[in-house]
């Protein structure tokens, strides 16, 4: 049971502390190595590892064009699917890593969708640059989702567009002899989650959308 442990934890923290009470440097060191091998054998600590998600975008105006999400400055084998926007998750990376700061990266290009019609169109495209700097626990899966978020009424084009990001921690070590029941699922509106400062300013190219004549009809060609 998990009062069991704390109880054995407390004993050998109280042993440790009063170990240079009564004995010299020798046992003040076996008994840290024993306190260190209890707590070895009480815990069940797994490597950390990180979730990449992306989560798309909540707007069908918008093409994503090309994306490239990296960790610590490797591209990712798995990217976001490009085409018409949509607001859909798909999983980039989910792996164990190494213990300590990590950086994601990511530069993602959007363009205008053409509407239908009889008229031609030209648009905007817009490159999204984002930087996410997480760290890395043991015993935590940490899980990054990124999306885009969209401002159509945003003054400034380079705020139309804008690359958001949160990191929510996981933790999947267990005391090792716990054999209390599993507790239910966290309900999702306490979940703590961390805002990242993944806000940067979009770079802008093209030109609004206006529509374009339709060529005039040929000299001597009858009107409809």
């Amino acid at each position: 049971m998990a009062s069991r442990v704390l109880s054995a934890l407390l004993a050998l923290l109280l042993l440790m502390a009063a170990a240079p009470a009564f004995a010299g440097p020798e046992d003040e060191a076996k008994a840290r190595a024993e306190l260190e091998l209890q707590l070895r054998r009480l815990t069940r600590m797994p490597p950390p590892s990180l979730e990449i998600r992306f989560d798309g975008i909540d707007s069908s105006r918008y093409e994503l064009l090309d994306a490239t999400f990296a960790l610590d400055g490797a591209p990712l084998k798995q990217q976001p699917p490009r085409g018409v926007g949509e607001r859909k998750a798909s999983l980039l990376f989910f792996d164990i890593v190494s213990p300590g700061e990590h950086v994601v990266t990511a530069t993602l290009a959007y363009k205008e969708v053409t509407p239908d019609g009889f008229f031609s169109y030209s648009g905007y495209k817009f490159t999204l640059p984002g930087r996410f700097t997480l760290t890395a626990q043991n015993g935590l899966v940490m899980v990054l989702r990124a999306w885009v978020e969209v401002n159509d009424g945003a003054a400034d084009l380079r705020q139309r567009l804008e690359l958001v990001a949160s990191a929510e921690p996981m933790m999947v070590a267990k005391m090792a002899d716990d054999s209390s029941p599993t507790p239910p699922a966290a309900d999702p509106d306490s979940t703590v989650k961390i805002r990242g400062s993944w806000r940067s300013t979009a770079t802008v190219t093209g030109a609004p959308m206006r529509p374009q004549k339709a060529p005039s009809p040929p000299a001597g060609a009858r009107k409809p």
